[in-house]
């Protein structure tokens, strides 16, 4: 994560950051596949995400330490390099049959607003130069991936952080 941050005053600072991570993706569909059967079939997608937000930041400078919070909003692109999928594939007869089918599924870039919120302390070591800790959260829609599947759900991420700052 790279994060540039502005603080005015205690009440007023901002920061616009972008982040970038793995997000794979596993999908699992059901569907009816004769009388009284299911089938079940999966997906898995590589993935990564790239997260661009703006936060507003509060905080207090107490000697060496700032403690601040910040919440904000943005936008969370997933983009697909690939995926493979495995269906059973049924007939029906005096036995009932399955078997596995794999192969490559179709896959789409997907793009949701993301909310965020955190939490954490600068530490100043030097002049320019400290430690963050930070706990920082996000909430968007789970992304659409696959053309088959759209999931109409929300996801919750948290993550614990630790870096460190360079002041100018």
């Amino acid at each position: 994560m790279l994060e540039l941050r502005h603080i005015s005053n205690p009440l007023v600072g901002y920061e616009v950051t972008y982040s970038y991570s793995p997000a794979d993706q596993d999908y699992i569909v059901t569907q009816p596949c004769s009388v009284g059967y299911t089938c079940l079939g999966t997906a898995h997608v590589n993935s990564v995400a790239h997260e661009i937000t703006g936060d507003w930041v509060a905080s207090v400078k107490l000697t060496k330490l700032r403690p601040f919070a910040l919440g904000g909003i943005g936008v969370r692109i997933d983009v697909p390099s690939g995926g493979a999928a495995t269906a059973q594939e049924c007939i029906t007869s005096d036995l009932f049959i399955c078997e596995s089918i794999t192969g490559s599924v179709g896959t789409n870039t997907s793009s949701k607003v993301v909310f965020v919120y955190g939490a954490g302390l600068d530490w100043t070591l030097l002049a320019h130069l400290g430690l963050r800790f930070q706990f920082r959260g996000s909430v968007y829609k789970a992304p659409d991936l696959v053309y088959a599947a759209t999931p109409n759900s929300f996801i919750q991420t948290s993550e614990p952080m630790a870096g460190i700052f360079v002041q100018f």
